[in-house]
This record gives structure tokens, sequence and C-alpha cells, in this order.
């Protein structure tokens, strides 16, 4: 398994001062897909970089059931192109999945789902598709 990029995401119930802060840090939005999912509703994530090539992700919190956070959580993203040798690694270490969730974020873009460490480290995990029409 390789991971092609890491960076950490910022999930928020404040998205625009969140997108605000990191404009004044130099940052600046690279895209912002949105993607409507049956299980999770509408999700969206804007992904931000600076002129050295750090990234950051603002995520409006989404609702999982009855379940939103009520403070912001920072996780990190890592993308690797070997989604099921990823969880494989990732469960051998004590990693769960985020208890909220039931099922992997299927789209035509991408595989992602969420983890927790046993120490409360929140990774979300995503495989881009290459070979999406």
């Amino acid at each position: 398994m390789k991971i092609t990029s890491f960076n950490p995401i910022i999930i928020t119930n404040n998205a625009e001062a969140a997108l605000k802060l990191y404009e004044e840090l130099g940052f600046t939005v690279k895209h912002h897909p949105v993607i409507e999912n049956s299980n999770y509703g509408k999700v969206e994530r804007y992904v931000l970089e600076n002129k050295d090539g750090f990234r950051v992700d603002i995520c409006p919190t989404v609702a999982v059931g009855d379940v939103k956070p009520e403070k912001d959580i920072v996780a990190l993203r890592v993308n690797v192109d070997n989604f099921e040798e990823a969880v494989e690694l990732l469960t051998s270490k004590g990693f769960k999945m985020l208890s909220q969730q039931t099922e992997v974020f299927e789209c035509e873009s991408f595989t992602a789902a969420s983890y927790v460490s046993p120490g409360g480290t929140m990774i979300n995990l995503i495989k881009h598709k290459k070979d999406r029409k």
C-alpha cells in the first residue's frame, strides 16, 4: 500500500469561519466536491492549498443518523492506492470504523471510510478511482 497524499481535515459546524481563517493564512480553495449519498445526504469538502503545496480540507459537519458533533473535529485524510490493504493495516492496529458509520462510502470518484484508533485519532481513508468515466 502506498500513501498518495496526507493532510489534516477540519470537520466543523461553521465552515464559513474555518474557510475565512485558512484563507487569511494563505490558503485558497483548490476544489469543492459535493456528493449526494443515500445514507449520508449531501457530503461536501473544501480542499484548500497554499502556495507551498500544503493542503487542508474543510468539511461542513454531516449528521449521521441523529449524531452531529457539537465541536470541531480534527482528523487526518490519508489517500491510498490500495483501500483494502489500508483497512487491513488499520484494523490490525486496533482501529475501528467510526461508530456512526455503518458502511464504506462509495461514489463515482472515490471509496472512503473513517476509522478511529484506540487512542482517538481519526483517519479518513480514501482511494480515488482513476478509471472512472
